[in-house]
């Protein structure tokens, strides 16, 4: 989800920074956040190619107002949802007549700004994709584009998640997660290691390089077929960026 915050107040806005960051934690939602002091460099960065799923606007700003900005702004982005901060409830209905999510009042904290992304996900109704990992009668759930990879270890596996110190321990083995997480996601590259494909920066004949600078052997069994399933995953991501597919 890639977010634009409108605040010209600096303290606000580093408020807003906390409660943005607090809420995306608290909902395992990952994405960008962008902070801008007003409308008019907001508006700027999307009309240099700058997108945006989601923007909240100050209501109230020097020059150019939250209300403004957001209806220049579905001008050229269309379905970019909306929600407003202020300090009173005054343009609320002129801010729903926008058919904005969420009219949020100062000062905002991270229990709203958590209402809101769950109702921008609920307009959506695509919820982020979860990995369920079932271990006997308990239910592990990852946001997928959390997970970097999974390693066998001590009769369990590790879950690396970006951005944790420590990967997630789950009592169940590798061939069982591979059974439940799904094929276009994840890759098997060797015999205690699937890898979630985004995290693989290179892969040559015999080996592929991570993102966190290590590299994993293929399968020598497997390795024709590891390859293969690599080439069509990075085929069908370019055909999305293209709109081809």
């Amino acid at each position: 989800m890639r977010i634009a915050v409108c605040e010209d107040d600096s303290v606000d806005r580093s408020s807003l920074r906390e409660a943005v960051r607090a809420a995306q934690e608290a909902l395992c939602l990952p994405g960008e956040a962008d902070f801008f002091p007003d409308g008019e460099s907001m508006l700027a960065a999307v009309r240099q190619g700058r997108r945006y799923d989601l923007l909240l606007l100050d209501v109230y700003m020097e020059g150019m107002g939250g209300l403004r900005a957001a209806r220049e702004a579905r001008e050229l982005l269309p379905q970019v949802q909306l929600a407003f901060i202020t300090s009173s409830r005054e343009f609320a209905p002129e801010a729903f007549e926008l058919e904005a999510l969420h009219y949020l009042v100062k000062p905002v904290e991270a229990k709203g700004v958590e209402e809101l992304f769950r109702r921008y996900l609920g307009r959506l109704r695509q919820p982020p994709p979860q990995l369920e990992i079932r271990a006997g009668n308990r239910v592990h759930r990852f946001p997928v584009s959390l997970v970097q990879k999974i390693q066998s270890s001590r009769k369990g596996v590790d879950v690396y998640l970006k951005g944790a110190q420590q990967p997630q321990r789950v009592a169940v083995p590798l061939m069982k997660v591979e059974e439940q997480a799904d094929p276009s996601c994840f890759l098997k590259v060797s015999r205690g290691l699937l890898v979630q494909m985004e995290y693989i920066e290179s892969m040559d004949r015999y080996s592929c390089r991570l993102k966190d600078g290590t590299s994993a052997l293929l399968s020598r069994k497997n390795r024709a077929e590891i390859q293969r399933k690599y080439h069509d995953f990075l085929f069908w991501n370019l055909m999305k960026e293209d709109g081809g597919y």
